[in-house]
């Protein structure tokens, strides 16, 4: 099984909680391949400075990098995927993220198409664009939030031509798109909050008995002081 953790960065320098995330996924899933996401005109110095370890940078157009509507222009498209076709998963990283432990391997091998935090309420839309229809309440107890999420590239290219016309469509995030619109194997909720918590990490805490997942996303937006007592900055 090959597994790759993608970090999608667009800016020159990290902000302090970037750089932390960063060097935490290099800390925890250092032995996997990393590859920085980077638009072609960033230069990449600084984070490949920050990893202490040799990293890919994998280019696509600046265009994708800056708005969120460019970003999930950039997900649901094949073009994306197939960058990464030498993998069988990727795991998406955007720095808000964190991750407790190494268990990214053991849930590759559950075989599911996509794996990423549950929203146990409904997200906001980011995109920049009004819908056309507002399906967030549809995303309930779905799976899930991109910024951390495990993704099979056969699976993803396979369906990346019927994303890429529903965002057409739909002006959603692109983790909505996929989650709404595909008909991908993945956990249920509950299990899925073994893999991840974004919004309510404390609820999401209850759910799972005080037990913390792999990982997390928007640990600072989100009841940052529920992670200050377990997110321990360098």
């Amino acid at each position: 099984m090959k597994i790759a953790v993608v970090i999608p960065i667009y800016k020159e320098l990290a902000d302090p909680d970037e750089k932390y995330a960063f060097w935490q996924c290099v800390e925890v899933l250092g032995s996997y391949p990393i590859i920085l996401a980077a638009p072609h005109s960033l230069n990449t110095t600084y984070y490949e400075n920050l990893a202490d370890k040799p990293v890919t940078i994998q280019r696509f157009d600046d265009s994708f990098f800056k708005s969120v509507t460019g970003y999930s222009k950039l997900l649901t498209g094949k073009y994306f995927y197939k960058a990464f076709q030498a993998y069988d998963y990727i795991l998406i990283y955007q720095l808000d993220a964190w991750v407790f432990r190494d268990e990214l391997s053991a849930w590759a091998e559950k075989g599911y198409d996509y794996v990423g935090a549950p929203w146990l309420e409904p997200p906001p839309i980011t995109s920049g664009k009004k819908p056309i229809i507002n399906l967030s309440k549809r995303l309930v107890n779905k799976v899930g939030n991109g910024g951390l999420s495990l993704r099979k590239i056969k699976s993803h290219i396979k369906w990346s031509f019927w994303a890429t016309w529903m965002f057409r469509l739909l002006p959603k995030n692109e983790d909505m798109i996929w989650t709404l619109f595909v008909p991908f194997k993945k956990p249920k909720a509950r299990e899925a909050l073994s893999f991840a918590f974004e919004r309510k990490p404390r609820q999401s805490y209850e759910l799972t008995g005080h037990h913390l997942p792999f990982g997390c996303h928007a640990w600072n937006k989100y009841q940052p002081d529920f992670w200050q007592q377990f997110i321990k900055k360098y």
